[in-house]
Order: structure tokens, then sequence, then C-alpha cells
């Protein structure tokens, strides 16, 4: 059996996932929903829980083969947005729709988009290297 995220307690324990970054250079906070809303970038400040924020996510737009048609569009998340900017942007994304993997360093999202017969995959790494410091502290080294 799957352990169950909404069981820990605190502010934001209940979906964060992997985050993003290396040791003492700053991270960005992922969910297993998805979105993106723990932000970390500036080396030693400690990281806060944020609500999720439109403008911070992932957007899937898929046109057509010769790109003449629009087709599909959608925020890449599960999560809930309270805020009002960018109202039309709208995610169709069912929270059965989404499979998450985390195993440190790495997390996968799986999206299954039934009505276009389409799954995406985002693959995400955290540069953590054993017994090298110096690399796993510079992301895109």
């Amino acid at each position: 059996k799957m352990h169950d995220p909404t069981v820990l307690d605190g502010i934001g324990w209940k979906v964060t996932g992997v985050p993003i970054g290396g040791i003492g250079c700053g991270s960005i906070g992922t969910d297993f929903r998805g979105a993106f809303n723990k932000f970390a970038l500036i080396p030693g400040i400690k990281e806060q829980f944020t609500e999720n924020i439109k403008a911070n996510q992932f957007i899937l737009t898929v046109h057509s083969a010769d790109g003449k048609e629009f087709i599909y569009q959608s925020i890449l998340s599960a999560a809930e947005f309270d805020d009002s900017t960018l109202s039309d942007w709208c995610s169709h994304i069912k929270g059965e729709d989404i499979r998450y993997r985390g195993l440190f360093p790495r997390a996968w999202r799986e999206f299954r988009i039934a009505e276009l017969g389409l799954t995406l995959i985002c693959e995400q790494i955290s540069p953590i290297i054993p017994h090298n410091y110096e690399i796993s502290t510079t992301i895109g080294k």
C-alpha cells in the first residue's frame, strides 16, 4: 500500500514532494499534484510555504500537427488556486489522472489526458552527488 501524503501535520507538509535544487543553492518546492509552491532561491533564507500561484506553474498547450488548430490547454496541476490572476488559465487535470513518484533526489509526475490519448511525464532531479559537494551545490554546472 502506498503512503498517504495527506496524513502529515503542518502547513505544506500535506502535499510536499521532492524539492528541485542542490545543497545550499536554494530550491523550488513541488507537490504531488504537479504544483510549484515553495521558493527559496536565496541561499540561507529559510523556505516558507506559499500558496499555489498560477503564474508559477507549467502549462500544456496542444495544437494540430500543422500548428493551425488549437486543441487543448491546461495548467499541469490538480492543485487549487485561490488567486484571481490569470483567470483564463484553468486546470483540466483531475487528481486521479496524476501519478507521482518521489525517490530523492528524483521525482516523476505522470499526467494522463484521456480525451487526447496523451500521457506526459515530467521528470526532475536534484543534483545531489555522493562525496561531491562542489557539483551538488551548483545547479546546471
